[in-house]
């Protein structure tokens, strides 16, 4: 593997340290001035320096250390004095045409992030120190950093690039595997303050990467046209760990921003991973065309800490492309929430439906319209797509019939079992899940905040089945008495189905009587002597149920254990130890009752008060005393004598 193969797996280490050991031995130009000319007068500038890099040699004003000019080369700052940099281009600069890696944590007071990206629902900021700015106000209708054709495998970091009315980084097709990591693109260096350029990104290559699982390849991003990121025909792209449309905290973007947070089309294998995507005009993630794409892990519509910062558009779509069918995309494990339609798929006429689309086990809350739309063709608005006979209908994710919630309630063991009907497809096998909701949405139709639990369910050659869910204690969040339960079937063919209707969970019916705990006496045991006590005889059964629940609170003696009413082991520690229990049925608990155990330390069993026996090895040591002082007494009387 070569080492620019390892920098990009070696996640814990920062970009800019693997670097240095990929471009030992390659030329490094380092930028000595915020001016833009390239005239000679013993100051580089980053314009002169990005041309030396092209050319393959240095000049009078950017000479080369290093050993020799090859294909890794490096641009660094050493720009004197104190504060940010800026530098303000007049006119574009010359694409990249030989890899390079463009390097401002070089400059002195610069430094990387040090925060790890936090997957939804633990979303963090940045810490990022950027020193150099690129302003480009002045620089006409222009990208700041391109890469062309023999740019492979090039990279840039450590910079804040604002204010371009084109892309801050634009990566042609013929330049695969550029990573951009570690730069605030749409922001001043500041973190907080708006700049944003186009577009923060735009790649059609392959194999780009934005952001990464390091903490210092995070990226602050901003764009106010398209979309903070962009891709076209850009395949196997990774976006990962970057916070889009909000500031380094993660809090706040300021002005709603235009456009969409991730924008990719006609492209296949795309990873957008552990992301802040919030606060945009349009979308937080557009996919048209894409085929099996992963969206894990994103905080889509709010900032960290929950801060709201809702998309105005949808949360995540989905359309099939021209080129490429949106099929077999899995979006898991993530946030959405603020927009008018959490993930909406949307069918087309023309180029087919989005097929195989993977949305359970997400957290959607808070849309004002559905949390899952599927459209299909003609359907005006968000609205419900009823259920049909053996799922024959078409469209988007096979308008997947979701399930009916015929009970929810709480177990007298406290999990809560959900019961369900799906009407769908005839001898298929379906994953039916379930969400909790403080509220039932106002379309009737839930969304699913709180993931609970799954289960697998058949369905009969009329395609008829029947399921349980049980949630097991301890309970997850959101999970309760009182809680709106929505429910959804997932296909491996078509994919998952819209929110089913929503159910409140009550507690169990509770028309019988639950069993009586009686006076379990306090316990005596011995450290290392076998103990068992059975409650069973303590309980009064009612109703004729049979007792099925048993619970304890509070500490047994060390090395007894609690097993379905009994308590058994061999203890292993002295000590005065007491607890609490109960046993359950249909109808319910009983109350508690106090058991108290005495444990005594071995060979320790005397009555306060009485002086113990001494064992026989003691009498023996007792006789052998007195015979020897008699002995000696009567050998002092006959010396005397």
């Amino acid at each position: 593997m070569s080492i620019r193969s390892l920098c990009r797996l070696r996640s814990a280490l920062a970009l800019a340290t693997c670097w240095v050991s990929l471009h030992a031995g390659a030329a490094t130009v380092t930028v000595t001035s915020t001016a833009d000319n390239t005239t000679v007068d013993g100051a580089c500038t980053l314009r002169e320096a990005i041309l030396a890099v092209n050319a393959g040699t240095g000049n009078a004003d950017c000479p080369a250390s290093g050993t020799a000019w090859g294909s890794n080369d490096t641009i660094a700052f050493n720009i004197s004095g104190s504060g940010v940099k800026v530098i303000q281009p007049t006119s574009g600069y010359a694409p990249f045409t030989r890899t390079v890696y463009i390097n401002g944590y070089t400059q002195p007071g610069a430094s990387a992030n040090t925060i790890a990206a936090g997957a939804y629902p633990n979303a963090t900021g940045v810490n990022t120190k950027i020193i150099i700015e690129i302003d480009g106000a002045n620089a006409g209708n222009v990208d700041a950093l391109t890469f062309n054709s023999g740019s492979i495998s090039s990279a840039v970091s450590g910079l804040s690039i604002v204010n371009f009315q084109g892309n801050g980084v634009a990566i042609g097709t013929a330049a695969p595997s550029v990573a951009v990591g570690g730069n605030f693109l749409g922001w001043h260096a500041d973190g907080t303050t708006r700049g944003a350029n186009f577009r923060g990104v735009y790649t059609s290559a392959f194999h780009t990467f934005i952001g990464g699982a390091s903490p210092a390849q995070r990226n602050l991003m901003l764009g106010r046209g398209e979309s903070a990121v962009g891709a076209n025909n850009a395949g196997n792209l990774t976006v990962r760990g970057n916070l889009i449309g909000v500031d380094k905290n993660g809090t706040q973007g300021g002005a709603v921003t235009a456009g969409t947070g991730v924008s990719l089309t006609e492209l296949t294998l795309p990873n957008v991973q552990d992301n802040v995507i919030a606060n945009h005009s349009g979308d937080g993630v557009y996919l048209y065309g894409v085929l099996s794409a992963t969206l894990v892990g994103n905080t889509i519509g709010e900032g960290v800490g929950g801060v709201p910062q809702g998309n105005a558009g949808r949360g995540i779509f989905l359309g099939n492309g021209q080129i490429v069918a949106t099929n077999g995309n899995s979006i898991h494990d993530n946030g959405i929430t603020g927009s008018i339609v959490g993930i909406m798929a949307l069918g087309d006429a023309t180029n087919g439906d989005p097929i195989g689309n993977r949305l359970d086990n997400n957290a959607i809350y808070g849309n004002s319209a559905l949390g899952i739309d599927l459209r299909p063709v003609g359907e005006v608005g968000s609205k419900v797509t009823p259920n049909d006979p053996l799922d024959a209908d078409t469209g988007p994710n096979g308008l997947q019939n979701f399930p009916v919630i015929t009970a929810a309630k709480v177990n007298a063991n406290g999990s809560i079992r959900v019961d369900f009907t799906l009407d769908s497809k005839p001898n298929t096998t379906f994953y039916v899940s379930a969400y909790a909701n403080p509220t039932c949405h106002a379309k009737g139709n839930g969304e699913g905040r709180y993931y609970g639990a799954n289960a697998p369910v058949s369905s009969n050659g009329n395609g008829h089945a029947t399921g349980t869910i049980t949630v097991p204690t301890p309970l997850p969040v959101g999970w309760n008495a009182g809680a709106f339960v929505a429910l959804l079937a997932h296909e491996s063919v078509d994919g998952t189905s819209e929110f089913s209707a929503c159910a409140q969970v009550v507690a169990a019916p509770g028309a019988g009587t639950p069993p009586v705990m009686g006076d379990v006496p306090n316990q005596n045991g011995t450290v290392g002597t076998a103990f068992n006590l059975n409650l069973a005889p303590y309980v009064t059964p009612t109703d004729g149920d049979i007792v099925s629940d048993w619970a304890y609170t509070g500490t047994l003696p060390p090395g007894l254990s609690f097993n379905n009413g009994l308590i058994s082991g061999t203890p292993t520690q002295a000590g005065t130890f007491t607890i609490q229990v109960r046993a359950g049925d249909k109808d319910g608990w009983s109350s508690y009752d106090t058991i108290m155990f005495t444990i005594a330390a071995a060979n320790a069993g005397n009555t306060a008060g009485v002086v113990a026996s001494p064992a026989l090895s003691e009498w023996a040591r007792l006789l052998l005393a007195v015979v020897m002082c008699i002995a000696g007494f009567a050998a002092l009387r006959a010396k005397r004598a």
